[in-house]
């Protein structure tokens, strides 16, 4: 349990630093099978939220399909975040997308996807002038994912965001 409380405690830590903190954009927790992995992200998810820093959480789960499919996973994310207080325009922004793109956006592959509906909303964004706190995206069970390719294609887009300049994000 110690051992828990340690990680939980990190992990805030961690998510609620302020952007200026240049703080590693992302937080990788592994672990054998049954050892508790989902259950801190799923606690530092419920804190998140009721921080008001939580942008978007996914749940991978080979028990239930459609929480298998990664195609699924981009434009979940990109819901939450035009749900979240990351920034007025971002809902927008990522509305004005599918409505260009007539919502084939969410028949496209994987990268297309995070182009159209996470990088290039959060692109136009207004950089702000003061430090903001970051916004924490928690993706759960990656392992669980039903398509191995897309596993190293979303680690890779969002390692990518998180190196933009100005980035608020942090995964």
């Amino acid at each position: 349990e110690g051992t828990c409380e340690a990680i939980l405690s990190k992990a805030k830590n961690w998510a609620s630093a302020d952007v200026a903190d240049e703080k590693p954009g992302m937080f990788w927790l592994s672990g054998l099978a049954g050892t508790g992995k989902s259950t801190v992200a799923k606690t530092i998810a419920a804190w998140a939220d009721r921080e008001g820093l939580l942008g978007s959480s996914y749940f991978f789960s080979r028990d239930v399909e459609e929480l298998s499919k990664s195609s699924l996973v981009i434009p979940m994310i990109a819901y939450h975040l035009s749900k979240s207080n990351i920034d007025p325009q971002v809902a927008e922004h990522i509305s004005k997308a599918l409505v260009k793109d007539d919502s084939r956006v969410l028949y496209q592959e994987i990268s297309v996807q995070f182009r159209i509906l996470i990088e290039e909303p959060l692109r136009l964004l207004r950089v702000p002038s003061t430090p903001r706190k970051r916004v924490l995206i928690v993706i759960d069970a990656l392992d669980e994912c039903s398509n191995r390719s897309d596993v190293g294609t979303i680690i890779r887009l969002l390692l990518q965001q998180l190196s933009t300049p100005h980035s608020h994000l942090c995964v």
